[in-house]
């Protein structure tokens, strides 16, 4: 089934300045290596990153939006891991990609972080955030039980 991606790539900053055009069509060409039909994909940005990547301090972004038949989807996450030029990925299905005017790119104040494997979407390490109590909305369902019966 052919389904609507917006994909995240964090790039090897070096690599994206001295040649931009070649990584973007590195990472342009293995999306069409699986069979995607890429519908646009941009520079996002460059950022200081929050933690450091291995050596990698600062990296630049790239925001792609493709179709890709979904049994494809693994081989190419497969593929985006043993990169040495993207750092980190991120695919999330869409219902339909928006608009080219509705793209928004970081501001050098705002902060992106990217999370980890146990995340069937994310790539390439890192962590998600983690409750060391439930989540606020789960803490009032709770306090909210008197544990008597509602009939």
């Amino acid at each position: 089934m052919i389904s609507n991606y917006e994909g995240l790539f964090l790039l090897d900053n070096k690599e994206a300045k001295n040649d931009w055009d070649s990584i973007q069509g590195f990472v342009n060409g293995l999306l069409q290596k699986h069979g995607a039909e890429i519908v646009r994909s941009n520079k996002w940005g460059e950022r200081k990153l929050a933690y450091d990547i291995g050596a990698h301090k600062r990296g630049t972004y790239l925001l792609a939006y493709f179709k890709i038949d979904t049994q494809r989807l693994d081989e190419m996450k497969h593929d985006f891991n043993l990169s040495e030029k993207v750092l980190r990925y991120l695919f999330v299905r869409l219902e339909e990609i928006p608009p080219e005017t509705a793209t928004v790119a970081l501001r050098e104040d705002e902060e992106l972080v990217l999370g980890g494997p146990e995340e069937e979407s994310f790539g390439r390490g890192g962590r998600r955030p983690r409750f060391s109590s439930p989540p606020p909305s789960a803490a009032s369902d709770e306090s909210s039980d008197d544990g008597g019966d509602s009939n």
